[in-house]
């Protein structure tokens, strides 16, 4: 009785560990960031230790990337990016759903949502789809 006890608190708290883990926003990770409603706000991103981030996004078919400076708080973390995009972005880690979404700053307007991808090519593919299919053309295979 005694070891099933210790297993079920063990299998509990890594289930904890695991949905927080999933959430995270991690460093020198790259991310895509999908606006369905508003899709001229599709991003990629990748951040550095030194609180530099480099954004990617698409514009005319062609590929931007732009240094920013980047500030991480506890649950979430702001990018300046207002000259590139059009709007400063708050990402937020939303640990019930395991996912991480963006809104406008300082509104707070629901914009869309982030994924991590594996690397650059994964990511900059990513975005091509999204600006394909906002332009109702059929996504390629990534």
């Amino acid at each position: 009785m005694r070891r099933i006890i210790v297993i079920t608190i063990f299998i509990f708290f890594s289930i904890l560990y695991i949905k927080k883990a999933n959430a995270e926003i991690k460093i020198k990770s790259f991310y895509v960031c999908d606006s369905i409603k508003y899709p001229k706000y599709n991003f990629g991103f990748w951040f550095n230790n030194g609180k530099l981030a480099k954004v990617y996004k698409i514009n005319q078919k062609k590929i931007l990337h732009y240094k920013i400076q980047y500030f991480n708080y506890k649950h979430f973390v702001n990018l300046k990016i207002k000259e590139f995009i059009g709007k400063d972005i708050n990402l937020i880690e939303i640990d019930e759903e395991e996912s991480i979404q963006f809104y406008e700053d300082p509104d707070g307007k629901y914009l869309g949502g982030c994924v991590k991808t594996e690397n650059k090519s994964s990511m900059t593919c990513k975005l091509i789809n999204f600006d394909l299919v906002s332009r109702k053309k059929k996504p390629i295979n990534c």
